[in-house]
């Protein structure tokens, strides 16, 4: 199941349809998450135990529009039957990871204006601080397929994660991976190189077929992956490499990173 949040923006609606794109391509189910101030009723008219204002029925109203919007969107690429609607109340960044559970989720950017306008900011980082699973963060979308994924490390614990998952996004897009590891003017740790030169070597044999590239330039990280974004349908980290710490996208490096990235980011819990 893929969980993706959205508010009916156009915005909102692009990223259901990279989710809903994203659900295809692993012929996996999708579950369209939207947050409201207020409780939730299928119509305000089935709701006749009680009067409703004015302002609350066109409250409710506009929130069924947003959820057939979205609706509309995701069949464009998973077949209506496979598609679930939820509008949910409370915490936003609560009932999204309540919502995907432990699969992947789905939110945007600033960047692309939607999901309460903060999302680039603390909602963002509170989903990926606390989320179970993989979560996707969509900035820009590329046009076409680059046939390209990108996995950005740094031989910490996190590699083998992000290199394995990267590989099957290769894999189920036939793209090539590319796994980035930027050099800073004192990285000189024949560990962290060994982490990651294994992490390549699991990914060929558990990935066959993909063709499976390196490097490790002497450049900013997130510099380089924000660069590579250019190339690429898809980059992945992870939260405790790249200055992603504690489960948190830490000031400029992850605002750099989700907002400027060129494709989505995908970052694997710790």
């Amino acid at each position: 199941m893929v969980t993706v949040g959205s508010d009916g923006s156009n915005a909102g609606l692009a990223a259901v349809g990279w989710a809903g794109e994203y659900a295809r391509l692993w012929q996996a189910s999708l579950r369209i998450v939207t947050v409201g101030s207020h409780r939730s009723v299928k119509s305000p008219i089935d709701d006749a135990r009680r009067q409703i204002s004015r302002e609350e029925f066109q409250r409710d109203q506009r929130m069924e529009q947003k959820v057939k919007a979205a609706f509309s969107r995701a069949v464009g690429f998973v077949p209506k039957e496979r598609v679930d609607t939820r509008v949910v109340t409370g915490d936003p960044v609560e009932a999204l990871v309540r919502s995907a559970d432990r699969g992947p989720l789905v939110v945007g950017t600033r960047r692309l204006g939607f999901l309460f306008g903060t999302i680039a900011g603390s909602v963002s980082r509170r989903v990926i601080g606390r989320a179970h699973g993989p979560v996707a963060v969509v900035s820009g979308l590329p046009s076409e397929p680059r046939k390209r994924v990108v996995a950005g490390v740094d031989g910490g614990e996190s590699t083998d994660a992000v290199v394995a998952f990267a590989a099957e996004e290769a894999r189920v897009r036939d793209a090539e991976l590319l796994v980035c590891r930027a050099l800073g003017a004192s990285s000189a740790d024949d560990r962290s190189f060994e982490a990651i030169a294994v992490a390549i070597e699991n990914a060929k044999r558990s990935s066959r077929g993909v063709r499976v590239v390196s490097e490790s330039p002497r450049k900013d990280p997130v510099g380089l992956l924000v660069g590579r974004s250019a190339e690429a349908d898809l980059i992945v980290v992870g939260t405790r490499s790249l200055g992603l710490t504690a489960g948190l996208l830490r000031g400029s490096v992850g605002q750099r990173l989700t907002v400027r990235s060129k494709c989505p980011v995908v970052v694997i819990p710790a």
